[in-house]
């Protein structure tokens, strides 16, 4: 995979908190799965940003109604063409503990997942 940990990752969760300020169970989740998916797959030395944030199931208020656990689908891919170096299932409670984080073959998980994040090198 091309794609790598920037030394502000910090950067990156402060992106993808703002759309989930109001759901902190949620926004929780997707920081500790980012985080996981960066430390176990992403190698350092690459920028990387979280590029968009797509529901899946509900709008995302819904989810904030749930302690969870949450699944999030986990895409990296190239920020100019789009290719997908790689991509994981992760499943964290509200707290922001993760249960699992591991690489099924994506038709497996994506359609449940409760959303999906997509990284880009930046």
């Amino acid at each position: 995979m091309n794609i790598g940990k920037t030394v502000a990752i910090a950067g990156m969760f402060a992106v993808s908190a703002v759309p989930l300020a109001a759901s902190a169970g949620p926004a929780q989740a997707l920081d500790a799965c980012l985080e996981s998916y960066v430390e176990t797959y992403v190698p350092a030395g690459h920028p990387i940003k979280l590029i968009k944030q797509r529901e899946r199931r509900a709008p995302f208020t819904e989810f904030s109604q749930s302690s969870g656990p949450y699944t999030i689908a986990i895409e990296a891919r190239g920020t100019e063409s789009g290719k997908l170096y790689g991509s994981a299932r992760c499943i964290a409670d509200a707290r922001g503990h993760v249960i699992v984080m591991d690489t099924p073959p994506p038709h497996t998980y994506r359609a449940l997942a409760t959303f999906t994040a997509v990284l880009a090198r930046g």
